[in-house]
């Protein structure tokens, strides 16, 4: 990792890989990153590739905003956007991730898929902790299994 540490409020750093957190940390992996240390911002551009637990995430463009504490607080990718989770997927323009709520809205060609199922809309909200979800201007394809 290459570091640039000439201004005190920003850091600059080149192919890097970071993880940040306590009981389930996030895990990113970016070509470029950029952390504005007053506002509480990191900026990952590049081949973006970002873990916590069983969720995955890839973009070229991921902001981060953390608390004074040094946690993760809300993350928007962008740039087109593609999510794993567990035995769902979903892809989106842009996707912001509220860590402090659980909720992931992905905005943009929108959809999620699982079971062989898909669900598309102009924004889809995914409730990590309760594994509900809204979806506006839907569109849902239900694959029932040996019907040709």
């Amino acid at each position: 990792m290459e570091v640039d540490l000439t201004d005190q409020e920003v850091v600059v750093a080149s192919d890097v890989d970071v993880a940040v957190g306590t009981a389930i940390p996030l895990s990113v992996r970016a070509d470029h990153s950029t952390w504005d240390m007053p506002s509480l911002m990191a900026s990952f551009t590049g081949s973006v590739s970002a873990t916590r637990g069983e969720f995955s995430i890839e973009c070229p463009d991921l902001v981060v905003e953390y608390s004074s504490e040094g946690e993760v607080v809300s993350a928007t990718a962008t740039g087109g956007v593609s999510l794993i989770r567990g035995d769902w997927s979903g892809s989106a323009e842009t996707a912001n991730l509220d860590l402090v709520e659980g909720i992931v809205t992905l905005t943009g060609s929108s959809s999620i898929e699982g079971g062989g199922n898909r669900l598309q809309g102009s924004t889809i909200k995914v409730f990590m902790t309760s594994e509900r979800v809204e979806c506006d201007d839907c569109t849902m394809v239900v694959l029932t299994p040996g019907l040709d």
